[in-house]
C-alpha cells in the first residue's frame, strides 16, 4: 500500500520498483477537502510494458492527458474521479500498449452510455463518480480491451503421476468389491486430473440406502485441506428441484394450484408488480406450472439472464423491474425457455403462500424434514462460508468469474443458491423420489405431475427435473456456479 503526496512516498516508491513491484491501481478521496490519494503495488507484475501515473490532476487535465497519451501508444488501465470542495479530481494510469483501445465516457446515464458504446470487444473496467457544480450525479466510464488484471494460469494440481487423495465414508469400501472400488475411483481421477478440478464429492444410494460416499482431492488446496464425504458444495440449478419441491408442498397443502396464474387481478402476485392497470403482454396468463415447466415465454439464461441484473435490488425490486423491462417474447405455455428468473418468481410465491423467508421455509419443511439440519443458501462472501464448505476457485476460463462475488441469499436462493454434500442431496432425493423404501414428503399425485415430461421441452423437462436425456429414462439436474458444479439423478 503507498500514499502518494506523503513525504516518504518517493522513497516508498523507488523502494517499491527495486524490488519489482508495480503500481497497479490509484485512487483518491476527500478529508476535510483535502484530497488523500492511495496506491496499491503488486507483485509479480501482470505487465511489463512501460506505464505513466498521474493523480492530483483535475478531470479537464485527466481527459487532456489522456488524450496526448493514447496519440503515443498508450492506453488507460486506471481511471477514477471524485469530488474535493468544488473541484473533481482525478487519478490515473497508462501503459504503453499499441494496437489496443480504450475510451473514457462521462455521462448521467449508465444503461444509456452501456447501450452507445457496446462492442463485443470492448468492455467497461472502471466506473467512478462525481457531482457536477449543479450537484448532478455523473459517471466517468473506462472502457477498454485490454484484460489488465488476467493473472497467468496457475500450474497444474494435478500431474499425470500424482495420487489424489481420498477420504471415504466410514464402512463404504467394505460394500464395494475391489473391482467396483477400483472402478469408481479411477473414473474420478482422470476426470480431475482431465479438468484439474481440485476437489470432488460423490455419493451413490440403491433402495434410498446410502451405499457409497467419497470426497477426492482438496477442500482448501494451500492447505491441503482433504475433501471428505461431508463437505458442501455450491449446487446452483440442482436448487431447482429442491424449489419445485417447496411449490409442490405448497400445492399438497391446498394453498397453491399448478395452474394458479401469478399476475393480474386473480393471479397471486395480483397487481403488486404493475404501477400502471395491467401488465404486459403474456404476464398476465403466466401460471405456476408454466414458471416450473420454463414455459413462461421469455427470461431466457442465455440472451441475458434475469435473475443476475441489477445486484443491488431486493426479489421485489427485482421483479418490478424485469416486468417492466424485460418482456416476453412467446406465449406462455408453447416454447420451453430455461430461465433463472422463473425460479426467482417461484420462490416469491413460497414466501407469498408460506408467510416465511425461502430460505426459512425449505429449511424447516424440505431440509428439516429429511433429517438436514446445517444447511443453508450459499453466502457471496469468502468471510461467510459455512463451516463445512469447500473454497472454490476462479475458472481458467476467458471470462474467469470470481467465485466470492456473487448475489446475496435472498436473490439466488431459488434458483441457484444452495449448499450441500451429496449425502445430504441423496438425503432429500430419499424422500421426493416416489419409490416405497422410505416415506415421501409429497403426495403420489404430486411426485407423478412432476415427472410428466413437456412437450414444449420435446418430452425432457417436468417440472423442476430434466428427464429422458443422457440415454436413460431417469429424473437429473445439474448446476454451475462460479468454481462449482454438481449433478443429481435419480
Amino acid at each position: 500500500i503507498w500514499f502518494p503526496g506523503t513525504p516518504e512516498a518517493d522513497v516508498q516508491r523507488r523502494l517499491m520498483e527495486r524490488d519489482g513491484y508495480r503500481l497497479t491501481s490509484l485512487c483518491g478521496y476527500s478529508v476535510k477537502n483535502r484530497a488523500q490519494y492511495v496506491g496499491v503495488w503488486m507483485k509479480p507484475a501482470l505487465s511489463k510494458h512501460p506505464y505513466e501515473a498521474y493523480y492530483g490532476l483535475s478531470l479537464t487535465e485527466c481527459i487532456a492527458k489522456d488524450k496526448y497519451l493514447t496519440s503515443k501508444g498508450y492506453v488507460a488501465t486506471q481511471f477514477r474521479v471524485f469530488n474535493n470542495g468544488h473541484t473533481v479530481l482525478c487519478t490515473a494510469i497508462w501503459e504503453y500498449n499499441p494496437g489496443k483501445s480504450h475510451s473514457v465516457e462521462v455521462g448521467e446515464n449508465l444503461p444509456r452510455m452501456y447501450r452507445r458504446i457496446q462492442r463485443s470487444d470492448i468492455l467497461p473496467r472502471q466506473i467512478s463518480h462525481f457531482f457536477d457544480s449543479e450537484n448532478t450525479l455523473k459517471y466517468v466510464v473506462l472502457w477498454s480491451n485490454v484484460h489488465t488484471m488476467r493473472f497467468p494460469n496457475p500450474p497444474e494440481i494435478w500431474n499425470d503421476s500424482a495420487s489424489i487423495p481420498v477420504t471415504y465414508l466410514k464402512g463404504a469400501p467394505e460394500l464395494l468389491t475391489d473391482e467396483q472400488l477400483n472402478f469408481i475411483t479411477k473414473r474420478v481421477e482422470h476426470f480431475m486430473k482431465d479438468l484439474d478440478i481440485p476437489g470432488l464429492s460423490v455419493a451413490i444410494s440403491k433402495k434410498e440406502q446410502l451405499k457409497f460416499a467419497a470426497g477426492f482431492g482438496y477442500a482448501n488446496v494451500r492447505k491441503k485441506d482433504p475433501v471428505t464425504p461431508h463437505h458442501q458444495f455450491r449446487v446452483g440449478s440442482v436448487s431447482k428441484p429442491i424449489t419445485a419441491a417447496g411449490i409442490l408442498l405448497l400445492v399438497d397443502q391446498g394453498k397453491v394450484e399448478l395452474d394458479d396464474h401469478v399476475f393480474g387481478r386473480a393471479g397471486l402476485f395480483g397487481m403488486e408488480f404493475t404501477k400502471k392497470n395491467r401488465y404486459g403482454k403474456y404476464i398476465s396468463d403466466i401460471t405456476v406450472r408454466h414458471l416450473l415447466e420454463h414455459t413462461a415465454g421469455g427470461w431466457n439464461n442465455l440472451e441475458s439472464d434475469s435473475a443476475w441484473v441489477e445486484p443491488q435490488l431486493s426479489t421485489k425490486e427485482l421483479i418490478e423491474y424485469v416486468l417492466e423491462n424485460v418482456p416476453l417474447t412467446e406465449k406462455p405455455g408453447t416454447k420451453w425457455i430455461y430461465s433463472n428468473f422463473g425460479y426467482q418468481l417461484l420462490g416469491y410465491i413460497i414466501e407469498k403462500k408460506s408467510g416465511i423467508s425461502y430460505e426459512e421455509f425449505v429449511k424447516k419443511y424440505i431440509w428439516g424434514e429429511v433429517g438436514v439440519n446445517e444447511i443453508q443458501v450459499a453466502r457471496p462472501s469468502l468471510t461467510e462460508r459455512a463451516r463445512r464448505e469447500v473454497l472454490y476457485y476462479m475458472s481458467g476460463n476467458k471470462v474467469g468469474f470470481n467465485p466470492y462475488e456473487m448475489l446475496s441469499p435472498e436473490r439466488i436462493g431459488p434458483w441457484g443458491g444452495w449448499i450441500a454434500s451429496p449425502i445430504e442431496l441423496l438425503q432429500f432425493m430419499a424422500h421426493f423420489d416416489g419409490f416405497d423404501k422410505k416415506e415421501d414428503i409429497l403426495s403420489k399425485d404430486s411426485i407423478d405431475e412432476w415427472a410428466i415430461a413437456t412437450k414444449a421441452s420435446n418430452d425432457t423437462y417436468g417440472l423442476g427435473w430434466s428427464l429422458n436425456i443422457m440415454g436413460f429414462n431417469g429424473w437429473q439436474h445439474d448446476g454451475r456456479m462460479p468454481g462449482s458444479a454438481a449433478m443429481l439423478v435419480r
